[in-house]
């Protein structure tokens, strides 16, 4: 009867992991679409055209797509919760710089692909975790 019981609980956890890594991927793709709103007030600031503004916003979810591949491959050499930990500092780093970016260009770097690289490197790994949390053998 105990087994029947830690099997019933291992299942919960998992459910909840999965639910926890949907929460996670929820925020940090509305980060990414989110950009949007700011696009009016970064052409104010720096004076710049709706081009060039738009690197900004648009650069981020393409790195997604480009470096998920190299992203995935550094979760398997190094483990999932390095390359997540680096893009979270990553993120943190390109905020930080970001406050500071006197032009466009800057921001570009900045926000689009170093915290377009942290993006990459969540999601990407998200998708991978879940399958490998629900296919693991339930231990006796």
């Amino acid at each position: 009867m105990t087994d029947n019981k830690a099997d019933k609980s291992i299942g919960r956890w998992r459910w909840l992991s999965v639910f926890g890594l949907f929460i996670a991927t929820f925020f940090v793709r509305g980060s990414l679409v989110s950009l949007g709103i700011l696009f009016v007030a970064l052409n104010d600031y720096f004076n710049e055209g709706a081009g060039a503004t738009s690197w900004v916003i648009s650069i981020s979810p393409a790195l997604c797509l480009i470096i998920g591949p190299i992203s995935s491959a550094f979760a398997k050499r190094y483990g999932y919760r390095k390359v997540v930990m680096t893009g979270g500092v990553l993120s943190f780093l390109s905020i930080l710089i970001s406050s500071f970016a006197t032009n466009i260009w800057q921001l570009v770097v900045t926000i689009g692909i170093i915290n377009g690289r942290r993006s990459v490197a969540a999601t990407q790994i998200f998708r991978q975790i879940a399958p490998i949390m629900m296919n693991e053998p339930r231990q006796p």
